[in-house]
């Protein structure tokens, strides 16, 4: 399996058309969009790590929804994903995540996307291009492969 943009950004649409009432409820469907993307992420992390790094996205994101600058904390959110994901592909890969920032101080600022369908389309693919960032090392030996 590899990532596939078109779940993340359908997650998210859901999300801008059906906003969530509290900043806790928003981080919650965040997570469980990213988290259903994140499933099919290769190489595989486990299941276990999986639920793990997306529990940790849903609390870094609550304290980013509940600020007016939310970029800086959703940046660190996303950056403690990632290494989290590249931990749960261990033993098999030693993992090296995106290193770079996913870029939603860009994503904030005009002009904006004049439908939920393009605003999740640009964080989707804002999303995807960060992750598929990450390289990961066969544990045995071998070339680095980028997640996908």
């Amino acid at each position: 399996m590899t990532l596939n943009k078109a779940t993340l950004k359908s997650g998210l649409e859901d999300i801008a058309v059906n906003p969530p009432a509290t900043s806790a409820l928003c981080a919650k469907s965040w997570a469980d969009a990213v988290g259903a993307y994140v499933t099919a992420l290769t190489p595989p992390p486990t299941p276990v790590s999986i639920t793990g790094a997306t529990a940790a996205l849903e609390t870094s994101l609550i304290s980013a929804f509940g600020t007016t600058a939310a970029a800086p904390s959703m940046e660190t959110a996303f950056t403690t994903l990632g290494a989290a994901l590249g931990s749960g592909m261990a033993p098999a890969f030693v993992a090296t995540p995106p290193a770079v920032p996913v870029g939603f101080a860009t994503l904030f600022t005009p002009p904006f996307p004049t439908t939920h369908s393009a605003a999740a389309q640009a964080m989707a693919d804002a999303i995807h291009a960060w992750i598929t960032k990450g390289k990961a090392v066969p544990a045995a030996g071998g070339a680095a492969v980028p997640w996908a």
